[in-house]
């Protein structure tokens, strides 16, 4: 069965010059030719690629699109937690549960630090089954007056 060829600029060149041809430098279609070097498309489209399984493969622009508006569609941004701020109330419930490591927490636009366990001076932890509470640290509790704003990926 002949294998239907995409010819290199070299085998080219070297068919036209009167070299040997199938030399080696073309790509065959089964897909069993690897390059050996960057391959330029002059701006042309690369068309009909398969979804993407492996972190290496090439992605559609659709994949691209579609996993970029879910993860738009996850976001929180700038939610106002429930919570009474009186300077005395430490516990605020999010709307929904945050992606772990997602949580910014902002207090007059300022940035808390999450309790991460090393037993420094962290301004917060969570709490609640999916971590859906934001429990302020003595030294942090929001002031009357004060605003808190957090933004998030929601689980």
């Amino acid at each position: 069965m002949a294998k239907t060829k995409v010819l290199a600029r070299e085998q080219i060149n070297n068919d036209i010059d009167g070299g040997e041809s199938n030399d080696g430098h073309f790509l065959t279609t089964d897909g069993n030719t690897r390059m050996r070097a960057n391959l330029d498309v002059n701006n042309n489209k690369v068309t009909n690629l398969a979804a993407p399984t492996a972190n290496e493969d090439g992605a559609r622009k659709l994949y691209v699109d579609d996993a970029v508006t879910a993860a738009i569609a996850r976001y929180i941004a700038e939610e106002v937690p429930t919570g009474t701020i009186n300077g005395s109330n430490d516990t605020f419930q999010l709307a929904y549960a945050p992606l772990t490591g997602s949580l910014s927490v902002y207090i007059n636009g300022q940035l808390q630090t999450i309790d991460d366990g090393s037993g420094s001076d962290e301004d917060y932890s969570l709490s609640g089954s999916s971590n859906d509470y934001v429990v302020f640290k003595t030294h942090a509790i929001p002031e009357t007056g004060d605003v808190v704003i957090v933004s998030y990926f929601k689980q």
